[in-house]
């Protein structure tokens, strides 16, 4: 027989926003130079009771599947994790951090999870502007710096619920000038 009386958590998948989508952090003599502000990373749920959900971060090589995501464990690596209360989120810190990683935010409520991944490039500074897009606005919104080579994700502009994808590319480019945005 069911027991009515057990209460039952009903939800559905989160939508997960991270600000920034990608991010590409200046290093000078394998140092990031970006401030605390500019080296993190803002994960939470848009329109959704937040209270419920529970944060945690991964992260794997850029080379690899996300198969290979190890969760980042609180105070044990070069990341630093905030949790927050107004509004509801997670704080990513990256200002110690020495090797590129994709970054993956994840938000859980009972059994549905939504994962959102995050790029960062570590790059020499004197680098940056060859080795990355800039940052560009087109009719659908802005796309952030990124590395060459990384595909990125941003939110669709107003009402449009799900994402947009764009590769960072050096196709047709010279060596010395930056990459540019694919369609």
């Amino acid at each position: 027989a069911m027991d009515l009386e057990s209460p039952v958590l009903v939800s559905r998948v989160p939508e997960l926003v991270v600000l920034p989508t990608a991010l590409v952090l200046p290093t000078v003599q394998a140092h990031v130079t970006a401030d605390k502000t500019a080296s993190t990373i803002f994960c939470y749920v848009k329109d959704m009771d937040k209270k419920l959900y529970t944060f945690r971060w991964f992260k794997r090589k850029p080379e690899e599947s996300k198969e290979n995501d190890k969760e980042i464990i609180f105070d044990q690596g070069p990341e630093r994790i905030e949790m927050l209360d107004l509004p509801v989120g997670s704080l990513l810190r990256l200002d110690s951090i020495v090797n590129s990683a994709i970054y993956t935010c994840a938000a859980s409520m009972g059994n549905s999870t939504a994962t959102m991944q995050v790029p960062v490039a570590v790059i020499p500074q004197g680098q940056v502007r060859t080795r990355t897009c800039p940052r560009v606005y087109d009719a659908n919104g802005w796309w952030p710096v990124t590395a060459v080579g990384t595909k990125v994700q941003v939110q669709c502009p107003g009402d449009d619920t799900g994402h947009m994808t764009r590769l960072c590319t050096r196709k047709g480019r010279a060596q010395l000038d930056a990459g540019l945005w694919g369609r």
